[in-house]
């Protein structure tokens, strides 16, 4: 026995059918309505939990992932950070530190350095095992954040 031959069986009139099959459209769109609703909800909250990353766990190699630089701790105190100014990575004398301008990966000229405009072999940006970005003054290369731009970037994290 179907939808229609329950309305017949009832003996309702045309107007009767209307009324009944546009209020239970409404219902079944109120139903799915609360259900998407529920679920963008849902999507949201397991967003929010994923969305928030340690800055200290992103951590700076060269490029050939040999060699550690630091990471974006922003606990300036922190002796891994390339924020901490008199830790060996945020120094700007130290021989891994992105901020010596006389290193390899400080200077303007050297082809493994954060500030070479140029460089394809910049400092990589690692997060979870994976490559996430590259330390770089080179414009053209996707996903490189200028190493000014760090303390912001790690700011926003």
């Amino acid at each position: 026995m179907g939808f229609s031959d329950i309305l017949k069986s009832q003996k309702c009139r045309g107007d009767d059918v209307k009324n009944k099959i546009s209020i239970l459209m409404f219902f079944f769109m109120l139903i799915g309505m609360i259900s998407l609703t529920s679920q963008a909800q849902a999507a949201t909250t397991k967003n929010k939990e994923t969305a928030h990353i340690n800055p200290a766990d992103i951590e700076i190699y060269s490029y050939d992932g040999r060699t550690f630089l630091g990471t974006l701790s922003t606990n300036t105190y922190d002796p891994d950070s390339v924020f901490n100014k008199y830790g060996l990575y945020g120094n700007k004398y130290g021989v891994n530190s992105i901020w010596n301008q006389y290193g390899l990966f400080g200077s303007d000229y050297s082809i493994t350095s954060a500030w070479n405009k140029y460089t394809l072999t910049p400092p990589i940006l690692i997060y979870d095992d994976q490559i996430v970005g590259y330390v770089s003054a080179n414009k053209s290369l996707v996903y490189s954040f200028h190493p000014n731009a760090l303390w912001k970037l790690a700011k926003s994290l």
